[in-house]
């Protein structure tokens, strides 16, 4: 999130393309929910109707990206707690895996957007009717399998939830208790266990935007060699950065994505405390940037920091924990085993694919008709 004169933006990236199979304004498959705390609330919340999902809090706003049913009961738009469409959302989706909701600063009051938390989640999109608040149900695995449901479920529904079909409830759904999300952000905490809806209610945590860093410090230079934002520059604007998953094996792979920064700026990203150049990357129109970079397989174990550096905007930082490289599948492990490597790679964003592999596990498929 970050602000652009008398406007915010809200940049979510996805870790695949973006597809608009039926014509949406950029997307319309997809639907994206920003929630914005209200101030430090722990008062379990619902999300808005149709989710089957709650906050770890009150939210003052709902911001939807929504690119297919604008007009729709619940389409794109800025919503209050009451669910009252208080503001208008302008959607600019770059088909490579980035999704850009504008609201006019205006629609905020005086809220401090940037101390504040965010949930940002991720539902299939639905046309009036198919189900509730513009939402389409997650039912069973069995269901989307076709076992004792219409045929249209399996190639245009997701599965992986709770329930059935059925044409006599407005939620189009026999067991609410589930999640209708693919994705959610949980930050550090496992996305398996917080979208696990066995064990109860999937409640969301919130996340706070890391700022770039102050003058100084970043442990691994000098003080005062990092500069921090321009000092005359718009204080409601300054380049944040956010790291899928937060910890990664040496010699793995890692998405950086940020936001705030010069329009098409050259970006270098680079890994500390010993500094390694990792990749060249460049913000969109919009000022953002999703990129995918290797941590060299000598990085010692512990705790890193991530810096993104533009010319003009100077820079963000995010921290990173590397883990010891994994050993090669076949090769023995000092207990005497085989040690086969599975490595999951998780996308804090919007974006906008889920899937945990735990216990247990919700992995979901979505496919969709028009």
């Amino acid at each position: 999130m970050y602000r652009d004169g008398d406007l915010v933006r809200f940049v979510v990236a996805t870790g695949g393309e973006i597809h608009n199979p039926w014509g949406g304004s950029g997307m319309s498959t997809q639907r994206v929910n920003i929630y914005v705390r209200d101030g430090s609330s722990a008062a379990v919340t619902p999300m808005l109707p149709g989710t089957n999902t709650f906050t770890e809090g009150a939210w003052t706003y709902a911001i939807v990206a929504d690119g297919r049913y604008a007009d729709a009961a619940f389409g794109g738009g800025v919503y209050d707690a009451d669910h009252r469409r208080v503001g208008a959302v302008t959607l600019d989706v770059d088909p490579s895996g980035s999704i850009v909701a504008t609201v006019p600063a205006a629609v905020f009051g005086g809220s401090d957007l940037a101390a504040t938390g965010y949930q940002v989640a991720m539902f299939s999109d639905a046309e009036d009717g198919e189900g509730v608040g513009n939402v389409r149900p997650i039912y069973s695995a069995q269901c989307a399998q076709g076992i004792e449901c219409p045929d249209f479920v399996g190639p245009f529904r997701g599965g992986g939830g709770a329930g059935s079909f059925t044409d006599q409830d407005p939620s189009r759904d026999t067991d609410t208790s589930d999640s209708n999300a693919f994705d959610l952000f949980t930050g550090a905490r496992s996305q398996a266990e917080v979208m696990d809806w066995t064990r109860g209610p999937v409640i969301a945590p919130y996340l706070a935007l890391e700022r770039a860093a102050d003058p100084g410090t970043d442990p691994g230079t000098d003080p005062g060699t990092d500069p921090g934002p321009d000092p005359g520059a718009d204080p409601g604007t300054f380049p944040t950065i956010a790291i899928a998953g937060g910890t990664v094996a040496a010699g793995g792979k890692l998405t950086v994505t940020g936001a705030g920064f010069a329009p098409t700026e050259s970006l270098q990203v680079t890994l500390h405390s010993d500094p390694v150049d990792l990749a060249l990357a460049a913000s969109d129109a919009w000022g953002a940037f999703s990129t995918v970079v290797t941590v060299p397989r000598d990085t010692p174990p512990g705790a890193h920091r991530i810096e993104v550096r533009g010319a003009a905007s100077g820079s963000a930082w995010a921290n990173l924990t590397v883990t010891a490289a994994a050993a090669p599948t076949g090769t023995l492990a000092v207990t005497g085993a085989d040690v086969p490597i599975l490595l999951l790679t998780a996308l804090a964003l919007l974006a906008l694919v889920a899937g945990a592999a735990l216990r247990h596990v919700r992995s979901r498929l979505e496919r969709h008709r028009p």
